[in-house]
């Protein structure tokens, strides 16, 4: 597809959304358009916003992360047509670092976080939840995986897990149980950068990590909405190892006394797929 074609569909995408006064759909656009390093994307968004101006001046933590990750990748002409259209010059962007912090901090502090029934997913988190799962992978990706591994999966997310472990299950806890979900489902997502760059043995740690943390557990009293932010995570994860994947997830459905939601099963299907496509490789090689 062409660059101008690709413009002007966009054009007409945020017009359909401005006219439905859905702004996610428009934010979520965005998001993919900077998460996938699509080289044109600044022009894009510049497009987007002479054709609905106010479109990204919600005040949303993804909103701020397609600011930032935008003031950061755009260039030349397009960087101070952008400073116009998204008037950077009063109210800079600010600093990616902070604005990490930032967001954990207003994510794990956000009260109205919740689950909702979802009768693909079982359970799902609320669009709140996804928002700031998609403004800190967003944020993160553009500091790439080793940074993202060292400062914020092993010393923030991390951390977070094992402290709701050892918390009594009350509703005074320090974390709930809708911000664990979201922990993995983040951790799902993070992972994706390290899959990108082909990172495997730090890939490989945390797969096994979230794969032990859900074996260790799913008996224990997890949370059912827990138990499937885990077991979607462990899909995110699986292409680092697909055996090791598919052997958890099968565990637990078979272990499982509750209903198996459609789509564990397509995950599980995928990642036996992927076992097959595997496992003729591995005998080339060991030939």
């Amino acid at each position: 597809m062409g660059h101008d074609l690709l413009q002007s569909l966009c054009r007409v995408y945020v017009g359909v959304c401005q006219q439905r006064g859905d702004s996610h759909k428009a934010h979520a656009l965005v998001y993919r358009l900077l998460k996938e390093d699509f080289l044109e994307a600044p022009k894009v968004i510049m497009v987007m916003a002479t054709a609905w101006p106010s479109f990204l001046s919600y005040e949303s933590s993804l909103c701020r992360a397609i600011h930032i990750v935008s003031n950061l990748r755009a260039k030349g002409k397009i960087f101070h047509l952008l400073t116009k259209y998204l008037h950077w010059d009063e109210e800079p962007p600010g600093n990616i670092h902070n604005a990490i912090t930032s967001t954990l901090k207003s994510f794990l502090e956000d009260s109205s976080l919740r689950f909702l029934e979802n009768s693909w997913y079982g359970y799902d988190l609320c669009p709140a939840t996804w928002n700031y799962i998609f403004s800190l992978d967003l944020l993160c990706a553009q500091l790439g995986w080793t940074w993202t591994i060292t400062n914020i999966i092993r010393k923030d997310l991390w951390l977070i897990l094992n402290t709701w472990l050892m918390q009594a299950r009350t509703e005074q806890t320090p974390f709930r149980d809708a911000c664990v979900a979201a922990v993995f489902r983040l951790l799902g997502r993070l992972g994706q950068l390290g899959l990108k760059v082909n990172m495997r043995t730090s890939l490989e740690n945390l797969a096994r990590s979230i794969n032990q943390f859900g074996m260790q557990n799913f008996s224990k009293g997890m949370p059912w909405e827990v138990q499937l932010s885990v077991i979607y995570a462990i899909h995110d994860l699986a292409p680092s190892n697909p055996e090791a994947a598919l052997k958890t997830l099968e565990s637990w459905r078979k272990n499982s006394t509750q209903r198996v939601p459609p789509a564990v099963i397509k995950c599980i299907t995928q990642i036996s797929f992927l076992c097959h496509q595997t496992k003729p490789q591995n005998s080339k090689k060991l030939l």
